[in-house]
């Protein structure tokens, strides 16, 4: 009974060291963390959006050679049900693991064959969480996105009246957040915000 009392101790405190060394180790990883090459270019034509964005491929040859050295390998899980689900497991060579997972139905855009469609799913999931699981911004540049946005109409006078008689009726802070929610078509002047927080402060008080 005593034996199996101190292997039970053992046994946790090899779990909290190999918690603590992968910690200390994915926090290492931010520090050395390698600029991943965006390889990949999208252009959808006709004054639409243009844009690179980082494959598969390039995330793996940047950051493979990093977490060799600091003791880390990554593996993949795949669920195939209503959607595709990809889990992304990081794992310590002492033993802890941490995983992060995404779901997503395949991807029948461009005539792809069933075949193509779930391996297009695959590789998409795969490069997500793998940049999720380590902190990895190598998502699509979308300054081109966001520059062809239209700019949010600014709220008139006849509905910031509008929004004063609705704040008075407010009586809880839930109700305050759904109301600026459902006014966010606007761009929220100075004017406005300060409707809010002041009804905010004086729900609380």
């Amino acid at each position: 009974e005593q034996l199996e009392k101190l292997m039970d101790l053992q046994e946790r405190w090899e779990k909290k060291e190999a918690r603590k060394a992968f910690f200390k180790s994915m926090a290492q990883f931010q520090k050395l963390k390698p600029i991943v090459k965006k390889d990949k270019n999208a252009d959808y034509g006709q004054g639409k959006a243009k844009y690179k964005w980082a494959s598969l491929d390039s995330i793996q040859k940047a950051i493979d050679p990093v977490i060799s050295d600091l003791g880390l390998s990554y593996t993949f899980e795949t669920i195939e049900d209503v959607k595709l689900t990809i889990i992304c497991k990081v794992t310590h060579e002492l033993g802890h693991s941490e995983q992060t997972h995404l779901s997503a139905p395949n991807d029948n855009t461009g005539g792809k064959n069933p075949i193509q469609a779930l391996g297009s799913t695959n590789s998409y999931l795969r490069r997500y969480t793998l940049s999720n699981a380590f902190g990895i911004s190598a998502d699509e540049d979308n300054d081109g996105q966001t520059a062809l946005k239209p700019p949010l109409p600014s709220i008139n006078e006849k509905d910031i009246k509008v929004l004063k008689g609705k704040l008075i009726s407010v009586t809880n802070r839930a109700e305050l957040t759904k109301l600026y929610n459902s006014n966010s078509q606007y761009k929220i002047s100075k004017e406005v915000g300060k409707l809010f927080t002041n009804r905010g402060i004086e729900l609380e008080s």
